[in-house]
């Protein structure tokens, strides 16, 4: 599986710009940010997608993608922290630009809308079962509407960013001051945190306070790149050492803490390189441009492709496994927009 990280790398460095004595001014722009949500969403893809070829009985067979795998391993949910990130960034910057207008806009056409696409997705996949032959739980259907339960399909992070969604829109709805509404969406957050904490596993909420962070950033965006343009290396390396201490040693022993600490500053370092190092293409931009399709539809061919080859084949040929896979999610990516609904 090696040689697929690899072709992700060589995509980063297609279009690579460095910037030796100033900044990239546009590194926190749309096109910069989908390059980057591109990249995490190829690995995203690969992180599902080797679940389903283990499961065949294929055996890693060389250091590479021995080496590959740890990578993969240790990056853990870190490959969301810029979803949520620049979500909170986008989210915020809509609010300074359009306020109130937007603020009530938000139900409709964020909230709603991105909940009405996940449950045309959520259909589908019902459908795909039941041609599979697989049983049908009626409760377990009904719940995974909201995102709180799958039926085969990634849910947990559409659940969590329809959470976020709707605790910014209660914040800044009740409290205009937008200093006040990002404290207010912070506890919020917090507080939603700790309640799935005891409800689901890990990966459900040890990166949500990556979105009301991105949202500080774009409110205070001038004030801390003074800071950091004046002081690059200390805060970038400040960033990147306590990243590793709360993502190796977890100093306060609270789980959702320690990670979510860590996933902030690991966001951070991002922000930071990306001052310093552009990466952006046209398939980079395409990919992050597209990021909910693929996120939601990525794996409806490797089910559906797992049931119909078979183990035995996808053990012999992985690498057309990967490849059909992709393929097929790219195709029903580029065929979303005819059964996309837009309120």
């Amino acid at each position: 599986m090696a040689v697929f990280y690899l072709a992700i790398l060589a995509l980063m460095v297609w279009g690579v710009r460095f910037s030796k004595d100033g900044f990239h001014e546009d590194y926190i722009g749309k096109s910069q940010c989908n390059s980057i949500k591109g990249v995490f969403i190829l690995v995203v893809f690969l992180r599902h997608i080797i679940l389903y070829i283990l499961e065949s009985g294929y055996d890693i067979p060389n250091c590479m993608d021995v080496l590959f795998s740890k990578a993969d391993k240790s990056i853990g949910q870190l490959l969301v922290v810029m979803f949520l990130f620049y979500s909170g960034f986008g989210i915020m910057e809509s609010i300074k630009m359009k306020g109130t207008k937007y603020i009530d806009s938000m139900p409709k056409r964020r909230i709603l809308t991105t909940l009405i696409n996940f449950d045309i997705a959520v259909i589908i996949f019902i459908a795909l079962n039941l041609i599979m032959g697989k049983p049908l739980d009626i409760i377990n259907s009904v719940l995974s509407l909201t995102g709180w339960t799958s039926v085969g399909n990634s849910n947990w992070y559409i659940f969590v960013i329809l959470l976020c969604y709707l605790l910014s829109y209660v914040s800044f709805k009740l409290i205009r001051n937008h200093n006040a509404a990002i404290t207010i969406m912070t506890v919020l957050t917090i507080l939603s945190v700790m309640v799935i904490a005891e409800l689901k596993e890990s990966w459900w909420y040890n990166t949500m306070l990556c979105y009301p962070v991105g949202m500080a950033y774009s409110l205070y965006k001038d004030k801390v790149e003074r800071v950091w343009k004046s002081h690059y290396l200390p805060c970038l390396s400040l960033a990147a050492v306590v990243f590793l201490v709360f993502y190796n040693y977890r100093p306060f022993k609270i789980y959702f803490l320690d990670y979510n600490l860590a996933a902030i500053c690991f966001g951070l370092c991002v922000v930071l390189l990306t001052a310093k190092i552009s990466i952006k293409n046209k398939c980079l931009d395409w990919l992050g441009r597209n990021l909910f399709p693929l996120y939601i539809y990525q794996r409806l061919p490797m089910i559906a492709l797992s049931g119909y080859l078979g183990n035995s084949f996808i053990a012999f040929h992985p690498y057309t496994y990967v490849i059909l896979c992709f393929i097929i999610t790219i195709a029903i990516t580029m065929a979303y927009r005819f059964w996309r609904i837009s309120l």
